[in-house]
């Protein structure tokens, strides 16, 4: 399972929207939407792809490490 997958399958299973995790973590739709489908390192610099990837997977309670080793 890719990574976007994986963050979509927890965000569904504890019924979050990208609004309520806008307003938590200040990270904009577009950019959770390209994590999501695994779009975001085509757009954006590594450095700032793995920041966001650490903060989203942190809120849904997902360990951030083994995401971002894959």
């Amino acid at each position: 399972m890719s990574v976007g997958q994986q963050l979509r399958r927890a965000r569904i299973t504890f019924g979050l929207d990208f609004d309520h995790i806008v307003r938590e973590t200040k990270i904009q739709p577009w950019v959770l939407e390209a994590l999501e489908a695994d779009h975001l390192h085509t757009t954006m610099s590594p450095i700032y792809v793995r920041g966001f990837l650490i903060t989203y997977a942190r809120f849904l309670g997902l360990p951030p490490e083994p995401l971002i080793a894959q």
